[in-house]
């Protein structure tokens, strides 16, 4: 099973969500989410937090930022070893290490 770490705050990456999670069929397994600080996300007009989803898929692995390159979510990507990283609807680049 291949393992994603996807990374976004807007209904971009929900529509990435609903699809994986509805499709059993898909050999792959969401190791993370990286989702907006709120402070920082009132300033973003389509700002999805996906509550909703969280909820109803049972989803615990949540990591809300301020940023992708903070040294703690870059130590969490590195543990969790996936195979494909989505970044979609995020201003900032990952920062190569």
């Amino acid at each position: 099973m291949k393992k994603l770490i996807l990374i976004g705050c807007t209904s971009n990456l929900r529509h990435i969500i609903n699809t994986i999670l509805n499709k059993k069929k898909l050999n792959v397994e969401i190791s993370g989410i990286i989702n907006l600080n709120k402070k920082l996300a009132i300033k973003k007009s389509n700002f999805d937090n996906y509550s909703d989803l969280i909820k109803k898929f049972k989803i615990d692995n949540i990591k809300i930022v301020k940023s992708v390159n903070e040294k703690r979510i870059i130590n969490w990507i590195k543990k969790k070893k996936p195979h494909l990283i989505i970044q979609s609807g995020w201003g900032e680049k990952l920062k190569y290490e």
